[in-house]
């Protein structure tokens, strides 16, 4: 908090770790009489794995607070975080071992089979927030947020998201404390929001672009290309909500109850969609169809005893949705 309302807050984590696995099956000594079949490794396996992790996260916030006036007071809110993940994966084996030898080096080198897998992204964005406060009685709040994945092409990849929510404390106005029912009916408070989103990490790091896989022919080495069809251009998922609700207590705030309803609607949905071979791929990651999502949620919160040295609360949830497909998009590739 280097000067009055302002403060800044800076967090780093790191989160690493290593994992060795090791396999061991040994020969059957009695091979020919026990007629165990090739998927039991009648004649010894071993394998061995190692996997490497390391994820970074760090988020960098500062907040700012004014009084305008007696009235109003803002806060204001800016900030970025960046992600990002490394995976390194790899594994031998082999089969047909030599006596007394317990690891893939004395497998049959016919029988030997090492793979690699390989994975990093990072996730990045931006967001400010500013709220305007009336006494304690009205806020108004608006934001933006952009987002960036390295999942997704340069060309897709900046998403930004807008959000605006309000709310209003009814018994904080001047006839609700002048009226009769205010010790029973404590506070009353009405609230409603819009706002929109994506998920930049619903598919693979490498999901967009067209892979192919190493195979060994006639002691050369080659390329098999991959049956998933490359599609630079897969967007993000979008959601976009609008949400409604109020807060309400009673006796003395012993009882609490809080309704909201809200409405999803979700476009630009990413699927591994099915194609015809004759398209030159079975598969391709693509943008498909519309969704939505309207449901309630309750609330409700109670305080049975209140007493100076013990206190019993009780919560009881319900929620309901309502999920529906709208649209499946165009026909496939053929």
């Amino acid at each position: 908090s280097p000067i009055k309302g302002l403060s800044i807050d800076y967090i780093l984590g790191v989160d690493t770790y290593a994992q060795v696995g090791q396999n061991y099956i040994r020969p059957y000594p009695y091979l020919a009489q026990a007629s165990l079949g090739a998927n039991l490794y009648p004649q010894g396996y071993a394998a061995t794995g190692n996997n490497s992790v390391f994820q970074l996260n760090t988020d960098l916030n500062i907040g700012y607070e004014y009084d305008l006036s007696e009235n109003f007071k803002l806060n204001a809110l800016a900030g970025y975080s960046y992600q990002f993940f490394r995976s390194d994966y790899s594994v031998a084996q082999g089969q047909n071992l030599s006596p007394f030898i317990e690891t893939v080096t004395g497998a049959a080198s016919t029988t030997v089979q090492a793979s690699y897998g390989l994975d990093r992204f990072n996730l990045s964005g931006y967001f400010a927030q500013a709220t305007i406060g009336y006494r304690n009685l009205a806020f108004l709040t608006g934001a933006v947020r952009r987002d960036q994945s390295s999942k997704f092409s340069p060309e897709v990849t900046n998403q930004f998201y807008p959000k605006v929510s309000g709310s209003l404390v009814v018994s904080d106005l001047g006839f609700w404390k002048n009226a009769s029912f205010s010790k029973a009916f404590n506070s009353l408070k009405l609230r409603a929001s819009y706002g929109e989103a994506g998920n930049l990490s619903g598919v693979g790091s490498y999901s967009r672009f067209y892979q192919f896989t190493p195979v060994a022919y006639l002691g050369k080495n080659t390329l098999l290309p991959g049956a998933q069809l490359a599609n630079p251009l897969v967007r993000p998922e979008r959601m976009a909500e609008i949400e409604g609700g109020v807060d309400l207590s009673f006796i003395n705030n012993r009882v609490g109850l809080s309704v909201t309803l809200y409405d999803q609607q979700i476009k630009d949905l990413v699927v591994n969609r099915a194609l015809a071979p004759s398209s030159g791929g079975t598969s391709i990651v693509n943008n498909v169809g519309t969704m939505e999502n309207k449901g309630i949620e309750v609330v409700l919160d109670l305080v049975p005893v209140k007493l100076k040295n013990f206190s019993w609360d009780i919560t009881a949830i319900f929620n309901s949705n309502r999920n529906k497909v709208l649209s499946l998009g165009s026909p496939a590739i053929s």
